[in-house]
């Protein structure tokens, strides 16, 4: 596949492709960590003359040993899903910030959306029940990192915190810190393929797409455009563009006004109500958890940390900092 992700190569900052690997997370990892560099030199982490955050792109074919959140497996095959981690250096001054650091799963989320809708109107995809055009507002965000079309989960994020060797060195309060957000989309899977009831893909929405090569480059090459434009603002004016975030995020949360469950980590303040330090806020740190506290109610409002608030039957308002939540079938 000589030309395969040929326009995600010509827009990321550093791109690799394997036909086959056993992770991209696991690849993307290692590069952070070993110094912004692999074996053969292919990624190479430099500074961009326009001051965005460079973007550097793990794709893969087909994973054998993909995960998701909280040590779940992502299950794929080949030629059906976009599997791609995304790794960036950003300020730890935000990272280890957990005032602002639960909107970095968020910002992938909002940037794979957008990225998912602008391919659909590329292509001028249109509904497969009616063929008309795709009511874009069906595809949403399940709070912290799912994306969803409809009520079915479609893709979901990964986001990862890796020190890197200069991070180990020097001063972390004032240096940068690694982040990989790993992607994966379903986008050719068949009912009979998915791993849950509650999971979908685009092949079972919109037709009009064209094939796996074509679909899979163009939302990838969105998706770092996108990650590069919305964490260069989060970067410039964290606080303002915050409030820009929560607007947004409010709008396309899938969660919001549904009554679920939340399963919050325990390892400090079960995630809920009393603060969460940086070792549980973020995806990489949930996995660590070896217990969790499950807080059912009304999910109410995002919060300006991009925390939930969750209203119990008794009227006792919950924030959740970091969790997982399903709706609660009425």
């Amino acid at each position: 596949m000589s030309n395969f992700f040929e326009r995600t190569k010509n827009v990321a900052d550093g791109f690799v492709y394997f036909d086959v690997i056993d992770s991209t997370q696991n690849y993307a990892r290692k590069i952070l960590a070993d110094g912004c560099t692999d074996d053969c030199n292919n990624i190479c982490f430099i500074k961009r003359q326009d001051e965005l955050p460079a973007i550097y792109v793990v794709a893969a074919c087909h994973q054998t040993a993909g995960k998701g959140r909280l040590c779940r497996k992502w299950v794929s095959k080949p030629f059906e899903s976009l599997l791609a981690s995304f790794a960036t250096i950003l300020p730890s001054s935000i990272v280890k910030n957990p005032s602002y650091n639960g909107w970095l799963p968020i910002i992938a989320g909002l940037a794979a959306r957008d990225s998912i809708i602008g391919a659909l109107k590329e292509f001028g995809s249109a509904q497969i029940e009616n063929g008309e055009l795709p009511d874009y507002s069906k595809i949403s965000l399940k709070w912290p990192n799912d994306i969803f079309i409809g009520d079915c989960k479609e893709g979901g994020v990964l986001t990862e915190i890796v020190l890197t060797p200069k991070t180990v060195a020097g001063d972390i309060a004032d240096s940068n810190i690694g982040v990989i957000f790993g992607i994966g989309l379903n986008l050719f899977m068949d009912k009979q393929s998915l791993p849950i009831e509650e999971a979908t893909s685009l092949k079972m929405h919109y037709d009009n797409l064209p094939d796996f090569a074509e679909l899979g480059d163009n939302i990838a090459a969105r998706l770092v455009e996108n990650l590069r434009i919305r964490l260069g603002k989060f970067v410039k004016n964290t606080n303002e563009y915050s409030l820009d975030l929560l607007k947004e995020a409010s709008e396309a949360c899938w969660t919001l006004g549904r009554k679920v469950i939340v399963r919050a980590p325990n390892d400090d303040g079960l995630g809920i109500d009393a603060g969460v330090d940086d070792s549980n806020h973020a995806d990489a740190y949930d996995v660590g958890a070896k217990s969790f506290t499950s807080v059912e109610g009304v999910a109410q409002n995002l919060m300006r940390d991009a925390s939930i608030q969750v209203r119990k039957d008794s009227g006792q308002i919950i924030t959740v900092r970091t969790g997982d939540v399903c709706a609660v079938r009425i």
